[in-house]
């Protein structure tokens, strides 16, 4: 038990100096609070929610990307036709050489999610807001590549009618990133989170695809809630959290989880 312990132990230490030249320690004796920092603002930004409005919960399973648990496929399954599985005794003799690893290498780097996994594993220091995109799918990737890949400035009003993404994403860090839940109350719309340590070596990113359908007018509001570590244990995640590694403090939120934002949606002309 004791020599499980100090090796636990000492992974943590290793990815914490692993993660160093991405800002502050990601990691801290004491959990100074179970929701981050930044709630606080987002509340202040978002104003309070109207009594009575109804609560729109959007399914994960519906939610493109890499979210931590059930999503609707990667980003990569939007895209089937550039990623070939050598799971098969004919994908296997076709791809299994090392030409054949070449010619799957040419043949990914034809699709837009290649270019915005690149992009995304370079991110570090302070993430930057959300954002939303026009559509869902392949139309919708497309979005994130432009503003991801190709450094456009994304929109922030849509015309009443189109269909609409929100994109969460986070920078490579070692704390895993697990979506909760996502919902719409009125104009506010919360994406909560889970933030844990796992002792992993390796930063992970996460970039999720929500689909949004079509928006009454106005003006929204995107807030990111991290979820208390209680609930984590109610969701079949206690072997994770019982492991002994520290809570993820606040402040380190900012270099990780993207930042709230607002969008409007307008009349059309």
């Amino acid at each position: 038990m004791f020599i499980r312990r100090a090796l636990f132990g000492l992974l943590a230490l290793l990815a914490i100096i692993l993660a160093a030249d991405s800002g502050p320690p990601f990691v801290n004796a004491e959990d100074k609070a179970e929701t981050s920092s930044g709630e606080r603002a987002q509340a202040d930004a978002s104003g309070k929610q109207q009594a009575g409005e109804e609560t729109i919960e959007i399914p994960l399973d519906q939610i493109w990307g890499s979210i931590g648990s059930k999503s609707k496929g990667s980003l990569r399954s939007i895209e089937p036709e550039y990623f070939i599985n050598r799971n098969t005794p004919e994908n296997i003799a076709k791809y299994g050489t090392p030409e054949g690893s070449k010619e799957l290498h040419r043949l990914a780097e034809k699709s837009l999610t290649y270019h915005i996994e690149l992009a995304m594993n370079k991110k570090r220091g302070k993430t930057g807001p959300g954002f939303v995109v026009v559509g869902t799918g392949k139309e919708a990737l497309q979005g994130v590549c432009d503003v991801i890949v190709n450094g456009d400035e994304p929109s922030s009003e849509f015309p009443q009618g189109t269909g609409l993404s929100l994109i969460f994403f986070t920078h490579p860090a070692q704390p895993s990133v697990y979506l909760d839940r996502v919902e719409r109350s009125g104009k506010i719309i919360t994406i909560r989170y889970f933030l844990l340590m796992q002792g992993q070596l390796h930063a992970t990113w996460r970039l999720a695809m929500i689909p949004l359908g079509t928006l009454p007018r106005g003006h929204y509001h995107v807030r990111m809630i991290r979820s208390p570590m209680k609930k984590v244990r109610t969701r079949g995640m206690k072997r994770i959290v019982s492991m002994g590694f520290a809570p993820v403090v606040p402040e380190a939120e900012p270099f990780i989880i993207c930042q709230p934002f607002s969008f409007s949606i307008t009349a059309n002309e």
